[in-house]
């Protein structure tokens, strides 16, 4: 029974060696690894079919050497890193990698060598498992090369590269990062905690930084650091989560810049920004700067005191929405606004503005405008300078309302004084007309002297209304040559004071009134014969003048002008009446109303024109005067009157409100023969009129009153009777020179212009005219 069992082991046994062998046969010829057994004296004892791939020269019956086998070339002795002649020694497995030329280049191979060991114990050969390891290899080498590159590259960096783990702890930095830190390696300071560098205030923000990054967020910090030599920075950092291939958070990637200079610039402006701050805050002038839409940048305590608000209130707001409590624009509401200029012209520009205080208050304030500008000379914001005036202005106003009091009072005891001695003189003369009526030669010589009075006060209320708002011009196109010789003539004639023209050949026509120009040379002129005592010469300089825009204070719009200037050597202005000379009744003159350059000054600006003055004591004055030119037009030339027409009789309707006006008026008109019908207003006459035309005995001519008090005027009267009849001979009667009606009365309908008061000659040479 044993001998039976006994054999039966010993046929498992060698059916599972058999079993073993032939698994151990087909792992050797199909393992993706070459197989060689070597001897001791390294020849080659055996081969795989993998090993036998590799390298097809190899006869392993033969027993070739393996360091020649497996070399090309073939060495002569054993390699020097041979892991089998380690293991044949020791009996240990030993591994080493070599390097193999092939057409394809260089082929690296993994040797492991293990003991073959017999049952004695004793080492029989060595098993050298070989593997290609060229792709992976080659894939280190590349790994390596680019990890290579990236260093390079991150080294090269100016800003600090570093990975930090999640205690802060240095895993990687850069050669910037060390230098800010003021390490002199990596091996320094690598595994160590970045944190202590950090100044004490931003050691917490930094901890929290690294905190949030490694749950996954980005951040950003600003921080201060001590370098390991003691040195002080400004680091801005960017930290961003630095993730595996499983996407699991592995290091805080960060870039840190340093930031000291801008840090440092940025105190420091600020600093120069508190200090300018603080100076604007000390000053009493109110400071903004305002951009292009017209909104608040900044403004100082003195502003947001004269608005009643504060910084938090202001910042941001229209400007005008906070100065002048308007929702609209300062320019949309008709003001003259500076910022605006400014932005648009890129100068300064001063302007006088109304602000409203914090309890609606007007205050009145200057306002000067400066451009703020970048490099390219482009405005961007504007600098406003706001000084509260209203004291200064309200003192002023009462100054100059006191000014005009002042010569208001002059006016009037100018106007009583000159009244009076005029009204002395018809009293005085119509008296002795009464008590002479006996001798009449005697008394129509007083009556003539008390109408020679009179026709002085028509003079005077001519002035007045001249230099008031009346005296309008009747223009009309004219060459001035003629106008200024004439007036500087007859000023001049018996006096031993020369003149001298200078008029250019050239001149432009004006639209002007000749008679009202000439009145003006004439007071100018005589002024300056008076000044030189009669004695001098008087220059009279006339040019065509183009004046640019904004040149002159006075003709901001500029324009063609014809400059008329009159210059004496006499005895000058003073500085303290210089200012008072075109006032009514200001005078220096011993004997002289002051109406002369009043009047004038009237004349000018009723002209469109201005008159200007420069003088200096005891070295004369000059006035220049400024015309609107009517460059290219022709001036009409000055037809001759024509004669006096006959005395043939006239039927005449007369209407006048005032009954002294319509019987003195209808007398008048009888003691020329005419046959006269009056009436009292506009539709009375124009009933009488059409009763007249009706009945075969029309009106030859109409003498209408331009204002009739409470009831129709000759202006009005005039276009219903026009309706009526065409061809209507009308004059207008007026005591109003300022009318536009008498200015151009033939645009209105009527034949001629008859002013009140009017003479017995005035009225018969206007009948001659219209009869003509």
């Amino acid at each position: 029974m044993d001998n039976q069992k006994t054999k039966k082991e010993g046929r498992q046994i060698e059916m599972a060696l058999g079993e073993s062998e032939i698994l151990f046969q087909s792992i050797y010829n199909n393992i993706g690894i070459g197989i060689a057994l070597i001897g001791k004296d390294m020849e080659i004892l055996s081969i795989n079919p993998q090993m036998q791939k590799w390298f097809p020269h190899i006869a392993a019956d033969k027993r070739p050497l393996c360091y020649r086998s497996f070399n090309t070339p073939p060495r002569d002795e054993v390699c020097s890193y041979c892991p089998t002649v380690l293991t044949l020694k020791d009996g240990q497995v030993h591994v080493a990698v070599t390097e193999t030329p092939t057409p394809d280049g260089l082929r690296y191979y993994q040797v492991i060598s293990t003991p073959l060991v017999t049952e004695e114990g004793t080492i029989s050969a060595a098993i050298e498992m070989v593997e290609d390891i060229t792709d992976r290899r080659r894939t280190e080498q590349a790994l390596q090369k680019s990890e290579k590159l990236l260093q390079t590259i991150i080294d090269a960096e100016p800003e600090c590269v570093k990975l930090l783990d999640e205690n802060a702890n240095l895993i990687m930095m850069n050669r910037a990062g060390l230098d800010m830190i003021q390490a002199d390696s990596l091996d320094q300071v690598i595994d160590q905690c970045i944190v202590p560098l950090i100044s004490a205030d931003y050691r917490q923000p930094f901890s929290d930084l690294a905190r949030r990054v490694f749950q996954g967020e980005t951040r950003t910090l600003l921080f201060e650091i001590v370098g390991m030599k003691g040195r002080r920075l400004w680091l801005e950092t960017h930290a961003v989560p630095l993730r595996n291939e499983r996407n699991r958070i592995t290091a805080l990637l960060g870039v840190t810049r340093d930031v000291t200079d801008r840090k440092r610039s940025e105190e420091a402006l600020h600093q120069s920004e508190q200090f300018v701050r603080s100076i604007l805050d000390t000053v009493d002038e109110g400071f903004i700067v305002i951009d292009h839409d017209y909104r608040i940048l900044t403004a100082n305590k003195a502003y947001c005191s004269q608005v009643g608000g504060c910084d938090e209130t202001i910042i941001g707001r229209p400007c005008y929405e906070i100065s002048h409590k308007s929702s609209r624009p300062c320019y949309d509401e008709g003001e003259e606004c500076a910022v605006r200029q400014v932005f648009e012209t890129g100068k300064p520009h001063t302007a006088l503005h109304r602000h409203k205080d914090a309890n609606d208050n007007i205050l009145y304030v200057e306002t000067k405008a400066f451009p703020l500008k970048d490099d390219s000379g482009k405005v961007t914001s504007v600098i406003e300078v706001i000084n509260n005036i209203t004291e200064k202005y309200l003192l002023e106003e009462e100054r100059l309302k006191s000014q005009k009091l002042e010569s208001i009072g002059t006016l009037a005891g100018g106007i009583a004084h000159d009244f009076n001695n005029l009204l002395q003189g018809v009293f005085g003369y119509i008296s002795m007309a009464k008590i002479t009526h006996d001798d009449k030669e005697k008394s129509l010589a007083m009556l003539a002297q008390a109408e020679e009075a009179l026709h002085m006060s028509v003079n005077l209320t001519t002035q007045l209304l001249t230099f008031s708002k009346g005296g309008k011009p009747l223009k009309k196109l004219i060459r001035l040559e003629p106008t200024i010789e004439n007036a500087v003539k007859f000023a001049l004639s018996g006096s031993h004071t020369d003149y001298q023209l200078d008029i250019a050949s050239d001149l432009w026509s004006v639209e002007a009134d000749a008679g009202q120009l000439a009145q003006v040379i004439q007071n100018i002129v005589l002024n300056a014969n008076e000044a030189m005592a009669g004695r001098g010469t008087v220059t009279i300089t006339v040019r065509n003048m183009e004046i640019p825009s904004k040149t002159n204070p006075r003709l901001p719009d500029g324009g063609q002008f014809v400059s008329i200037n009159i210059q004496d050597t006499g005895t000058g202005i003073s500085g303290q009446n210089i200012s008072k000379i075109f006032d009514p009744y200001f005078t220096t003159k011993q004997k002289g109303s002051g109406l002369g350059l009043a009047t004038s000054y009237s004349i000018i600006r009723n002209h469109g024109g201005v008159i200007e003055v420069q003088s200096e004591v005891n070295r004369g004055t000059t006035f220049t005067m400024y015309l609107p030119a009517s460059k290219g037009a022709e001036a009409e030339i000055a037809k001759t009157a024509p004669a006096a027409a006959g005395t043939r009789k006239l039927k005449v309707l007369l209407m006048d409100d005032e009954d002294l006006v319509r019987n003195v008026a209808k007398e008048m008109l009888a003691a020329f023969g005419h046959e006269v019908e009056s009436a009292t207003d506009g539709g009375s006459a124009i009933e009488l009129f059409q009763q007249a035309r009706e009945a075969g005995s029309p009106f030859d001519l109409l003498i209408l009153d331009l204002t009739v008090k409470g009831g129709m005027g000759g202006e009005e009267a005039i276009a219903k009777l026009r309706e009526i009849d065409p061809k209507v001979t009308a004059i207008v009667s007026s005591g109003y020179a300022d009318s536009p009606v008498v200015a151009d009365y033939l645009s209105y309908g009527f034949s001629a212009v008859l002013n009140k008061p009017y003479k017995l000659t005035s009225l018969k040479d206007c009948l001659n005219l219209i009869v003509s």
